[in-house]
């Protein structure tokens, strides 16, 4: 898109047709598979990750944004609603959460998985008109923040990587970067979309800007239900602005203009 690369843009819609086409992701059902073996094509590996649909919802958004064809908006109902009673159904009270999560299964890649599928919900939100999805997104993204501030962080914001009700701080940085993710998603999705895809925001620039997510009380403390952009005390020497921002993103780039959904890898 940068470019305006028409090359690249049709093997883009080549390789998303074959997705389909293969049967890898069913247009019908939203069952996305991992992958396939090598010289047995047909034989899909079965198991459900949340990075796959992150990858393919994020495509859909970006393929609509480069072409304007609308078959790209109607593909992300049945695989959004898929992997949202996937990764964020009832059994979890809509917070993101890996299928390997339970029983502490998850290997250390796949801890990781979600931040992608977290980055990718919010390029879709920015992207799609139906106001039910864009809702739905917002509330798991929302409840996932709330959740994560009650049970996964620490009074210094180390924080899991899982933030359900059974999750307790740790100190690792795949769980710190896949936290991180989950902010800048919540940014993605509570910004206005007059920025397109990518919004660039500058430091200061969230007050007031969203009711939604999970807060800090005035003096540091964690306050879940209410997003807060006043700058808080948490650990020595660190400022806190939206929710519980980590002072990354304000220190880092005090005096730059800068994209908050780019830094996920």
């Amino acid at each position: 898109m940068a470019n305006k690369n028409h090359t690249a843009l049709d093997l883009w819609k080549a390789a998303m047709d074959w997705v389909f086409s293969s049967g890898l992701g069913n247009v019908q059902t939203g069952v996305l598979y991992d992958g396939m073996n090598v010289g047995e094509c047909g034989k899909f590996t079965s198991h459900i990750w949340s990075y796959n649909y992150g990858a393919l919802l994020g495509a859909l958004a970006w393929m609509h944004k480069a072409t304007g064809n609308n078959t790209y908006l109607d593909l992300v109902a049945p695989f959004y609603n898929y992997a949202q009673l996937t990764f964020s159904g009832q059994k979890v009270s809509n917070v993101v959460t890996e299928t390997c999560e339970p029983g502490a299964k998850c290997n250390r890649d796949q801890q990781g998985f979600k931040a992608i599928y977290l980055r990718n919900l919010a390029y879709t939100c920015r992207e799609v008109t139906s106001d039910q999805v864009k809702g739905a997104i917002k509330s798991t993204i929302d409840a996932s923040v709330a959740a994560m501030v009650q049970y996964s962080c620490d009074d210094d914001w180390f924080c899991n990587g899982n933030w359900t009700a059974d999750a307790s701080p740790v100190k690792y940085v795949r769980s710190q970067h896949v936290a991180a993710a989950l902010l800048v998603s919540a940014l993605g999705v509570h910004l206005s979309p007059e920025g397109g895809l990518l919004p660039k925001i500058t430091p200061g620039q969230l007050t007031n800007t969203t009711n939604g997510a999970a807060g800090l009380g005035s003096g540091g403390t964690k306050n879940p239900g209410k997003v807060t952009s006043k700058p808080l005390a948490a650990a020595s020497g660190l400022k806190v602005t939206f929710s519980i921002f980590l002072g990354l993103f304000t220190v880092a780039f005090s005096t730059s203009m800068f994209d908050p959904l780019a830094f996920i890898p």
